[in-house]
């Protein structure tokens, strides 16, 4: 129960990351380098959201075939 509690709390925080990094995108302002930090702001909020679905599903399936 306590790693899946973990897992929807690092999806949320990376679902919150992605958000501020379209904030950030929108704010630019057309600034290459702050573009770029907040293009960057979103990839990272997107690779932290799949790294914890693809946790959320090997929790669940090594819990599956263990019990």
């Amino acid at each position: 129960q306590i790693v899946n509690l973990l897992i929807y709390v690092a999806g949320a925080l990376a679902v919150i990351v992605i958000i501020i990094g379209g904030i950030r995108y929108i704010t630019s302002t057309g600034d290459a380098s702050r573009v770029k930090a907040a293009k960057d702001t979103v990839l990272y909020g997107v690779v932290g959201l799949v790294i914890a679905i693809l946790a959320f599903a090997i929790v669940n399936f090594i819990i599956a075939r263990l019990g």
